[in-house]
């Protein structure tokens, strides 16, 4: 919850000002890099100060552990940042497999050794380590201009007048920050509330169902967040044709591949649930059968909401993402 406030959408803002500005966006690293660790700074102490609220030592110790996490969240979300704006799609499924595959071997750790509490955090700690030593190379490569922008022209890369300060960061960054802030009240918020309202095992069956919901909605997550940003950023200041053009041909597709989808969940949710999750959870069978008539909609809206992060627009869609609907 605290990575939001850690990274304050500065990777995303990367795709931004480089996608404008090219070579010559390298002027908005050192503030936006000094900006970041003091926003860092700010979420471990508010880390660490929570952890001192609650007397159980288990909760106190392993939050104590995690505190490197903070950090580790920071440099996953600049490098991929920097490999998207490389277009290295390979190096950036292999850098994100690392936090996963990391947790993976925490968790198979934890079934091993009895669910240790201080082994698991000792996990999480290391794993921080491993991220933070393998990303800061690709960081300082960024600052020492060691890297290849896709889709423009090196010869502008010294061609910088004006040097920003880190309050001209925050103020371009803030709606990135809350983008993401946002983003992630609305895929757990419903699981607190289900909880609240419910109980734990109305919230199980909730979150059985939606998990197969997130695994769909990766696709275009995918297309539009990893792939395609990048470039929309610079086709929307520099090549207007073919912005507009991917913007038709995209929603055209992402409503149509979410109709297909929709029939797919429509047809066999009932079955693969129990199938998958086992019997108790036929419920989250028919809850997934409500919930894929969502699809045709989030595809079509994922891909509007790819043009709404380009140029000035972000405001915009911070305002639809934020607040209630009138």
């Amino acid at each position: 919850m605290l990575s939001p406030i850690a990274g304050f959408g500065i990777g995303p803002f990367w795709l931004k000002v480089f996608g404008l500005e090219g070579w010559q966006g390298k002027r908005w690293l050192i503030p936006s890099l000094q900006f970041v660790c003091i926003s860092s700074l700010m979420a471990v102490i508010i880390l660490y100060f929570y952890s001192r609220t609650d007397t159980y030592s288990g909760k106190n110790s392993i939050i104590l552990w995690l505190l490197p996490l903070i950090f580790a969240f920071v440099i996953i979300e600049l490098v991929t940042a920097r490999l998207q704006l490389e277009e290295r799609y390979t190096a950036l499924s292999l850098w994100q497999m690392i936090p996963q595959a990391g947790r993976l071997v925490v968790a198979l750790a934890a079934i091993f050794f009895s669910g240790e509490l201080y082994l698991i955090g000792a996990g999480f700690f290391i794993l921080a380590l491993v991220i933070i030593f393998i990303g800061l190379p690709f960081i300082i490569g960024m600052v020492n201009s060691n890297m290849v922008l896709a889709g423009h022209d090196r010869s502008l890369a010294e061609s910088v007048i004006v040097s920003p300060t880190i309050p001209d960061v925050f103020h371009e960054a803030w709606p990135f920050a809350i983008a993401g802030f946002s983003f992630l009240i609305y895929f757990q918020s419903d699981l607190i509330l289900l909880r609240w309202m419910r109980g734990a095992e109305a919230a199980g069956q909730y979150n059985a169902a939606y998990t197969i919901m997130v695994a769909v909605y990766m696709l275009p997550s995918v297309v539009y967040q990893k792939y395609l940003l990048p470039k929309q950023h610079r086709w929307a200041e520099h090549d207007r044709e073919r912005f507009i053009t991917v913007y038709r041909f995209g929603c055209g597709v992402m409503l149509i591949t979410g109709l297909i989808v929709m029939a797919v969940l429509l047809a066999s949710s009932l079955w693969a649930v129990p199938l998958v999750f086992g019997n108790a959870y036929f419920i989250a069978g028919r809850i997934l059968l409500l919930l894929s008539i969502c699809v045709p909609v989030h595809f079509l809206a994922t891909s509007v909401g790819g043009t709404l992060v380009t140029q000035n627009h972000m405001r915009h869609k911070v305002r639809y993402m934020a607040l209630p609907p009138l």
